[in-house]
Parts: C-alpha cells; structure tokens; sequence
C-alpha cells in the first residue's frame, strides 16, 4: 500500500501569507477611502457649482430685463472693496460671522426689471436689489448671504413707492430729481429712517458668500472705473465668492491674518459673468 503524504503549510508560509493578505488589504482600504474622500469632494463641488449658477442665473435674467429711459430712472451700483486686515468679532459673540471676519467685495447693485418672474406681490415692474448681506442687528437675516431684495408699489405706503419713477413726486428742484430718488431708493433698501421691507420681499438666493462684485462696463467691453455707477451701462460684470459651509468660514475665521489667503485660494470658489444690457451699439451706453 501507497503511504498518503499529507502537504502542510508551515509557520513561516502562514506568517509571510497573512502579512501579503494584511499589505494588500491596507492598499485596498487606502485606495477605497481615497475614492470615497474624491467622491465626496466632487459631490461638494458640483454642489457649489450648481447653487452658483442658478444665482448667476437669476441675477443675469433680471439684469437683463432692466427697464430704463433716457437716464429717468434711478440705477446705483455701490462699491465695497476688500480689505487687507479686518476687525477681530466682537467680544460679545465670539462665534458670529460677519464682515469683520470676511475678507471680501460687498458691492450693491439697485435697478428697475419688469421681469415675469414671481418675485413679490404688486405690478410688474419693481425695483430690485442684490446685495451680501451682513447685517448682525437684524436677526431675521442670514448673515453672509447673497439677498435678492424687492421694492413694488405693494409694498407699505409709508415707502412711497410711486414716487420713485418720473416726475417722481419729490419736493426737490427739478435737475436734483433723479439723484433724490437714488438716494431714496438706496435708503429704503438699506432699511435706515424707513420701514423695512417686509420678509417676503428679501429673498436668501445663495448662502455663504465671501464675496459679490458687479462692474459696470462701456459697450467697447472695457470697465468703468470709480467708487460709483449711476447710470446703466452697457453691461455689468458680476463676480460671486462663496465657500462650501459655515463651518468652513468659522475655519478661515480662527486663522491668523497671514494665514487666510492660502486658506481662500484652497476653499473659495469664485464665478464670474458678464450680462449685456440691451443694444450694445446705441449711444446711451457710450
């Protein structure tokens, strides 16, 4: 009879198997949760890029649909630059977000559309507004916000505003009169010695903005420089700063101010587009 040869693997072949078995399960983990942390982050940013297309979106249609005539209509573009160095928060609210922690462009913008979009109540041509908005006394606004603000003839009376469009109706001298109501209008939206505009008139667009700019351009395509706009140009450039979470810009906010600026370059998302206002060509915009 033939002797059966039982084969057997020895200590050393089991050790040197399970420490080949235990190599490639850490590659495989590795490699699993590399994927998974890409996939995250790709899902993050497709998020961004879709809420800031949708604002840029809205804010080009109703740009679009800006009603003028000849200069009669009160326009206001207001610039808010960025600034190097900020303000420490205030010692009473340590966690606040607000612009003393935010490095970044606060421009307002203050037009007339008559577009069919269902903004508001009232008619269909209204004043509109976007702004960042960081106002910490009003707690019924999100700070650090990109806010769509609506001014139509049904809001209060008290804002009058009527009185906002030719002859307009204000006890000012005649070549004053455009220039009052511009700055009627930016009082009202500034919501200074006025009532405020009610919370179904200021429309959260997009949270977690760190910056909004709109630059006016002539209709050669070349910017127009200056603190101020207060004519239509022929079109506007709009560039719009956001960063993924709040808890991102708490993260940029405990930082040293030597600090921010790689941590902006690596966690900021920056859009820009430029919307034509109308006939390039006509003189209006020269």
């Amino acid at each position: 009879m033939k002797k059966l040869v039982k084969n057997r693997f020895t200590l050393v072949e089991l050790l040197v198997s399970m420490a080949v078995f235990s190599i490639l399960l850490v590659l495989m983990m590795q490699f699993f949760s590399g994927a998974r942390t890409l996939w995250t982050a790709n899902e993050k940013r497709a998020a961004i890029y879709a809420d800031a297309t949708v604002a840029m979106d809205l804010m080009s249609q109703l740009l679009q649909s800006t009603f003028y005539s000849d200069g009669n209509i009160p326009f206001a573009i207001r610039f808010a630059p960025a600034e190097a160095e900020k303000k420490a928060p205030r010692a009473d609210d340590e966690k606040a977000i607000n612009d003393d922690n935010i490095d970044g462009w606060r421009s307002e913008i203050y037009f007339v559309s008559n577009s069919p979009l269902e903004l508001s109540k009232g008619g269909s041509v209204r004043y509109l507004s976007f702004q960042r908005k960081t106002d910490a006394g009003d707690t019924t606004v999100t700070r650090n916000v990109l806010e769509l603000s609506v001014f139509s003839d049904s809001s209060v009376e008290d804002l009058k505003f009527d009185q906002c469009f030719a002859p307009f109706g204000l006890d000012v001298s005649s070549e004053n009169k455009v220039d009052e109501a511009r700055d009627y209008l930016l009082t009202v939206f500034r919501r200074v010695s006025h009532p405020c505009l009610s919370n179904k008139e200021r429309k959260v667009v997009l949270r977690n903005v760190t910056g909004l700019k709109f630059t006016p351009i002539n209709y050669r395509g070349k910017k127009i420089d200056g603190e101020e706009c207060n004519v239509l140009p022929a079109g506007i450039e709009i560039e719009l700063s956001l960063m993924e979470n709040e808890q991102t810009i708490r993260d940029y906010q405990a930082l040293a101010p030597g600090d921010r600026n790689d941590f902006r370059l690596k966690n900021e998302y920056t859009f820009r587009r430029t919307v034509w206002l109308g006939d390039r060509t006509h003189k209006f915009y020269e």
